[in-house]
């Protein structure tokens, strides 16, 4: 097969390519089967893998959203608006896109409410009702701000009435008392600290609410230009 005086390296590729020509003749063995389906070589072949990297901003991939072209779409009152209407569709089985999907599944930026600005309170208002409907039991929370907070019901122990503790209430009051703290945190969040220190001595999402609107009777800050 070699000659004396031939090339190392080219009789080195002949080797291997008489040695590729044997195997394929040959199916491979069961030892070899095991050994191919074994979850840590296949888990070595995966790692070995290029990484997709994935924008979360356009949901485009090779490329981070740091580096992306798209404009970012504002975070206003249509942005959630279409968020809700979207929102409402999935629940009532609508089949959506995979472009509605993957805006619905955005965050949007941080994901913070919206910041009071003194001079656009009722664009305020509206965009924090349509954000806090676009929450995890956003109707829950909308309502404690709206009606205020959950009546815990009372119950009887050794012909004692009391109201309920946090742990002795049903799953839907767990729910709607948590909603309560949920719908402070929000609008906390969502005032700057001269309105907040005007506030913060509430402890029910109801009557912050009302506080701010209060605040800002009577001014310049309910006026839209």
């Amino acid at each position: 097969m070699f000659q004396q005086g031939e090339d190392l390296i080219e009789c080195i590729n002949k080797a291997m390519a008489f040695l590729s020509a044997i195997a394929s003749r040959f199916p491979p063995s069961n030892n070899q089967l095991r050994t191919s389906s074994n979850p840590r070589n296949q888990a070595t072949i995966q790692a070995s893998q290029p990484r997709v990297v994935k924008c979360y901003k356009c949901q485009g991939e090779w490329h981070m959203a740091r580096q992306c072209t798209q404009s970012k779409r504002p975070r206003n009152a249509a942005w959630f608006k279409e968020k809700l209407m979207l929102a409402e569709a999935q629940e009532a089985s609508q089949i959506l896109d995979e472009k509605q999907l993957a805006f619905l599944a955005d965050p949007g930026g941080d994901n913070k409410p919206p910041m009071l600005e003194k001079h656009l309170y009722d664009s305020w208002k509206s965009i924090m009702e349509l954000y806090m409907m676009n929450r995890p039991h956003g109707r829950m929370i909308l309502a404690s701000v709206k009606k205020g907070l959950l009546v815990w019901l009372t119950i009887t122990v050794d012909g004692a009435t009391r109201p309920k503790e946090y742990t002795e209430l049903t799953a839907a009051e767990t729910i709607q008392a948590d909603c309560d703290i949920k719908a402070i945190n929000i609008i906390f969040q969502g005032i700057p600290l001269e309105i907040y220190a005007l506030v913060s001595q509430h402890r029910i999402a109801k009557d912050i609410w009302e506080k701010i609107q209060l605040l800002m009777q009577g001014t310049s800050l309910t006026k839209q230009e």
